[in-house]
């Protein structure tokens, strides 16, 4: 078959034959891509299932990873063994202590790479992390591993499991453990609450980059099972998903990251709110583990996982490509099942297959003097006063009765019939998304008019902007155009990236007024 002008190939002759003991490189062969000379760039993305075929390999046994500075460059890799196969042991806790730049290593890549995420970045704060994967496929265990990094790390968690105690040592190394949905709910609203008295205290404070200490640590919640929460016809969804919204946008500077565990990661089952997902695509980590093949056709995947399909992950390691028989009986812990195999990408990163590290239970890993509690709350500890606190909606979504109440609050009155909601208008839109995604300190100084150093503008991309505001593109340019012209936004230029920030520009005094 004739190859089109343009394309790629690896290059002829004889490939690099890895060498070294598993796993931190595998029987087979790794050759560099490069490109022809009519070819400026290597795609950053290729469909694996179409490579695998081309190289008579199973999909598991090849990875194609782009040049990190080159983009004329790329890796493929052809494997004889999978080097996840065999699973690899937890090594300690002390493994999971973070760089400086928040970085832990919670399993490997199937290069031989550490598979690492990113707890925290010393300049963006708290950083997100998103779990998603069919039943049996390692969500618990992964989550287990990532609370135990905080634990390592001595950061504050609060967890919510509506299943109940799915993952026993998690509760353990908890400051605030809710179970059931009951439960679930009102372990979100006491990291509402948290929220709200750190937006208020870096305010007082005049407080930027948030600093953990020991008595104001990182507080992460973990919400298992989110659509049960979050999804159509949870009940109190909208109380939730108002709760998870503003922990996705608010939370990065004030120490408090989300953990998001789902089935999938469809829009609905994240809420329906693309600033949900837009805040956790731009501020953490995705993994996604085996998902089912009716999933993997609703799922909406993140930039960085294009071509890839987590369904195609075998739920058992076989001889053969394919297994002719499922097999129930293999334990999750047994390393012939792929418990804990699927694909990490941090912000920006291209996907890589990985594997948990094999831990079945956390609980002899746990110190009890690192047990944190975000005891900068006044009042964290007050069992009857927290108790009160997730029993309460938060305002604004009082329930309507004693029993079966939906969170909707002031949809209906007795005797009253209220004026519905005035639709906002497509600056209204991208105003309050712009609001919701900068600082909350910065927008409290433009509020407030105070002056404000150019190198302590909150700027949001343009790109996030829009998924956040939910205006269409055809107009969103046009808004953008008429809000700075009323000096309520200015922009810059960062490269070929367009950023936008609230507030006019710091040396603009003339008149906006339209």
């Amino acid at each position: 078959m004739s190859r089109p002008k343009g394309s790629w190939r690896p290059p002829r002759g004889r490939a690099l034959r890895a060498s070294g003991g598993e796993p931190s490189v595998q029987d087979g062969q790794v050759a560099r891509v490069v490109a022809d000379d009519d070819l400026d760039a290597l795609p950053r993305v290729v469909n694996l299932g179409e490579l695998a075929g081309a190289l008579r390999r199973s999909i598991g046994l090849v990875s194609y990873e782009p040049g990190r500075r080159d983009p004329r460059r790329a890796i493929i890799r052809v494997m004889d063994h999978n080097p996840l196969e065999n699973g690899h042991d937890f090594p300690g806790l002390d493994s999971l202590v973070a760089t400086k730049g928040g970085w832990v290593s919670i399993g490997k890549i199937a290069s031989g790479f550490p598979a690492r995420i990113q707890l925290f970045d010393p300049k963006l704060g708290a950083l997100h992390v998103v779990i998603a994967g069919t039943t049996g496929s390692g969500k618990g265990g992964t989550a287990q591993m990532i609370s135990l990094a905080y634990h390592a790390n001595k950061m504050a968690q609060i967890y919510g499991d509506p299943k109940g105690a799915s993952n026993p040592a998690i509760p353990k190394m908890a400051a605030y453990s809710g179970l059931t949905n009951h439960g679930a709910l009102g372990a979100m609203r006491l990291s509402w609450w948290v929220l709200q008295h750190r937006i208020e205290e870096a305010a007082r404070l005049e407080l930027k980059n948030f600093v953990p200490t020991a008595t104001r640590p990182y507080c992460a919640t973990i919400l298992d099972e989110a659509a049960q929460m979050l999804a159509p016809g949870a009940p109190n969804r909208k109380e939730a998903v108002k709760i998870v919204k503003d922990g996705a946008s608010l939370t990065r500077s004030l120490g408090m990251p989300w953990v998001l565990m789902n089935q999938t990661v469809n829009l609905d089952q994240l809420g329906s709110e693309q600033a949900i997902r837009a805040n956790l695509l731009a501020g953490g980590t995705w993994i996604i583990l085996r998902t089912d093949s009716d999933q993997v056709n609703l799922g909406d995947l993140p930039p960085g996982f294009e071509c890839l399909n987590p369904s195609l992950i075998p739920a058992v390691w076989a001889e053969e490509d394919d297994s002719l028989v499922y097999d129930p009986t293999v334990e999750e812990s047994d390393p012939r099942r792929t418990f804990g195999l699927g694909y990490v990408a941090a912000p920006g990163g291209r996907a890589g297959m990985m594997r948990i590290d094999n831990l079945e239970d956390a609980t002899e890993h746990i110190r009890p003097e690192s047990v944190m509690a975000p005891v900068d709350v006044p009042w964290w500890g007050d069992e009857a006063y927290m108790e009160e606190l997730a029993q309460t909606p938060i305002p604004g979504f009082e329930e309507k009765d004693g029993e079966g109440g939906t969170g909707e609050a002031g949809t209906s009155f007795p005797g009253v019939d209220l004026p519905k909601a005035r639709e906002r208008t497509s600056e209204e839109k991208v105003l309050a998304a712009l609001r919701d995604e900068s600082d909350p300190l910065y927008v409290d100084m433009v509020d407030q008019g105070d002056e404000i150093n150019p190198d302590d503008i909150d700027f949001v991309e343009r790109g996030h902007l829009l998924a956040a505001s939910g205006v269409p593109e055809s107009t969103f340019a046009n808004v953008l155009n008429k809000l700075e012209k009323k000096g309520q936004i200015h922009r810059i230029k960062d490269g070929k990236l367009s950023n936008v920030a609230l507030g006019s520009r710091p040396d603009d005094t003339g008149d906006h007024t339209p």
